[in-house]
């Protein structure tokens, strides 16, 4: 189940699911999963992108994701 509405930056499209899990999809006019996540927690609200960060809000934690 997806409640929180899907994010596009960098030409991908990140979307999180109340089970933990996210997706990063192509932004392309094709369908493709570049990744699949999945986190010990759930999400309801949309992921938001700043510098180059993500940060997902889950039910239990914060979470900043980063390539450092």
């Amino acid at each position: 189940n997806v409640y929180a509405s899907p994010v596009g930056a960098s030409g991908r499209v990140y979307v999180a699911g109340r089970d933990g899990v996210t997706d990063v999809l192509d932004a392309g006019p094709q369908l493709k999963v570049l990744a699949t996540n999945v986190l010990a927690d759930g999400f309801d609200a949309s992921p938001a992108v700043v510098d180059g960060e993500i940060y997902l809000r889950g039910y239990q934690h914060l979470y900043r994701i980063s390539q450092d």
